[in-house]
């Protein structure tokens, strides 16, 4: 059995165990569950050989991504926390919980109580804590009850939003931005230019020049719709920065951890597919995106490994290594990591590195989303022209 079978089926029994209702069910049976069949595997594959090291780590990644997409990561994330919160807080007051230091310094604090360094396991929830702990509290400690909803919030942004943020290319972007107040631009999405919008019958025919199928006008309508409607949401909120504050490409950044939050998205990151338009040249400004979006792209999500962020920059729908075209690229972002273990939010692309990419697929890819992104800009600029 392949080791994201393996994954889940860990996952498949975590969950059973977590929606009992007696006493052998909830989270912390779970999360107990969780942590004998990991190592149950670990003991499986031994981790002794590079193969089998990469056999594991892959396994351990797949759990995360099948953990997020069952709704368990907040709960088992918390209780991971909770397990661990000794080692995670460093302060000399106990009673402040979690505590930004603590984290920082986990790594070092585990080595120094098990004699070893840190394991794929604990580093993979130690990452995905650590990946938004900014946002948490400004204190630099978090309680149970605020960490809680705020994995909560970080599993809807990557379930719900960040599909619907993959639907908004600048040229939608730029659609939206003047839907409202007489159509002038100000580089934010405010909830009048999301009804707006909506409300607009001829933004059907301009999503169809842009290369929409009706199946995707109504899924981002849709998605449109729940934003619109929950604007004031938590994960909404988060998404904008402040119940008061409005959709734009640094507040996308850093609700995702792209950025800091007193960064702007064009120092280190872009956010997802949300770009407000530069001066730029047009075909200089099309390549940039390209790019931008690729390196996003190349970031590890929670479960991924090397094959997955291979497969996902090929436009590939499952990680497979038999899939030719996925090992040679996965072979290839090794090489340029020097095989380095990824943590959340880790890029295996940076621009220099792309430059250094030989992959023809990759290459092919890439030359394929210019050109498209020259159409549907030309597309956009001709229903603007008519309107």
């Amino acid at each position: 059995m392949a080791v994201s079978d393996d994954a889940k089926m860990t996952v498949k029994e975590v969950q059973t165990v977590q929606q009992r209702k007696d006493a052998s069910g909830g989270a912390d049976n779970a999360y107990a569950r969780l942590q004998q069949d990991v190592q149950a595997e670990q003991t499986k594959l031994g981790t002794t050989t590079p193969e089998s090291k990469k056999q594991y780590q892959d396994y351990i990644s797949n759990v995360q991504t099948e953990l997020q997409k069952s709704g368990l990561l907040p709960e088992m994330t918390l209780e991971w926390a909770n397990s661990h919160k000794e080692a995670l807080n460093v302060s000399s007051n106990k009673s402040d919980g979690i505590t930004k230091e603590g984290l920082a310094k986990y790594p070092e604090v585990s080595k120094q109580f098990s004699g070893q360094e840190l394991g794929e396991f604990d580093r993979s929830f130690a990452s995905q804590l650590g990946r938004d702990f900014d946002s948490l509290d400004k204190s630099g400690k978090i309680d149970n009850k605020t960490l809680a909803k705020e994995l909560t919030v970080q599993q809807e942004l990557h379930n719900k939003v960040e599909p619907l943020l993959s639907m908004i290319p600048p040229a939608v972007f730029n659609i939206m931005d003047t839907a409202s107040k007489g159509g002038n631009p100000d580089q934010e999405i405010s909830r009048d230019d999301v009804k707006a919008f909506l409300k607009n019958r001829n933004n059907e025919i301009t999503l169809k020049g842009l290369g929409f199928n009706d199946q995707q006008v109504a899924d981002l309508n849709a998605g449109l719709t729940d934003m619109e409607k929950n604007w004031n949401s938590d994960v909404y909120t988060k998404l904008r920065g402040g119940k008061d504050k409005n959709l734009t490409a640094d507040s996308v950044a850093k609700a995702f951890g792209l950025i800091g939050s007193d960064q702007k998205s064009g120092s280190d990151a872009t956010a997802s597919n949300i770009q407000p338009p530069s001066d730029t040249t047009q075909s200089s400004k099309v390549h940039d995106q390209v790019v931008a979006k690729l390196i996003e792209d190349s970031k590890a999500q929670p479960g991924n490994g090397y094959i997955k962020i291979a497969a996902r920059l090929l436009g590939k729908p499952s990680a497979n290594d038999n899939d030719p075209e996925v090992k040679k690229l996965y072979q290839e972002l090794q090489e340029l990591n020097s095989n380095k273990p990824l943590l959340l939010g880790d890029s295996v692309l940076t621009p220099e590195m792309l430059a250094k990419v030989t992959n023809e697929s990759l290459k092919a890819r890439i030359a394929a989303q210019e050109k498209a992104l020259n159409e549907q800009n030309s597309a956009a600029d001709s229903q603007v022209a008519k309107a």
